[in-house]
């Protein structure tokens, strides 16, 4: 009616949305590594601590790869330390797979996990309160997602955490 107003809010799925950190950590370890492993204590913890407070330079998924071998390499000796953005992009600059080739492979290594154990996977992920149970009291037409994570992981996630959506 008049004087009413739409209005969009757009919240990133990933790290807003949902915490996908501790996932996204496992699958990329998976990726470079070649293993199926299913929880962080699955590999060095120290690893796992310097992916994740570094986790926030990454912008495509494909670029988790570049961030993770850096981090098996040199994770140990300072786990607490932060890449400036300067270092990271030196580290991005030595690859030479294309990024649509590792997106795939990131994609594929989720994949893989999913299908080795799904509740593992979604104990991984975790929807942030109070955002999720706002989301939960809007109709499926008010809600648009529109992010890169791949369509089958972001629609297990919501459906697992109860938020149905439609596919389309």
């Amino acid at each position: 009616g008049k004087g009413s107003a739409i209005f969009m809010l757009i919240f990133d799925f990933d790290g807003v949305v949902m915490n996908s950190i501790d996932e996204i950590t496992v699958t990329a370890n998976n990726a470079i590594t070649g293993n199926l492993a299913i929880s962080l204590e699955s590999f060095s913890q120290s690893v796992v601590r310097i992916f994740q407070r570094n986790r926030f330079h990454v912008q495509a998924i494909g670029d988790t790869f570049s961030l993770m071998q850096w981090c098996v390499e040199n994770g140990e000796s300072d786990p607490d330390r932060i890449l400036s953005k300067e270092d990271y992009e030196m580290i991005l600059q030595y690859e030479t797979e294309p990024l649509l080739e590792r997106m795939n492979r990131f994609f594929a290594a989720r994949n893989a996990f999913v299908k080795k154990d799904e509740m593992g996977w979604f104990s991984l992920n975790a929807p942030y309160r109070p955002l999720w149970q706002e989301l939960q009291t809007l109709s499926i037409e008010q809600i648009i997602l529109l992010t890169k994570k791949n369509r089958e992981a972001v629609l297990r996630l919501c459906h697992h955490f109860g938020r149905m959506l439609d596919e389309k």
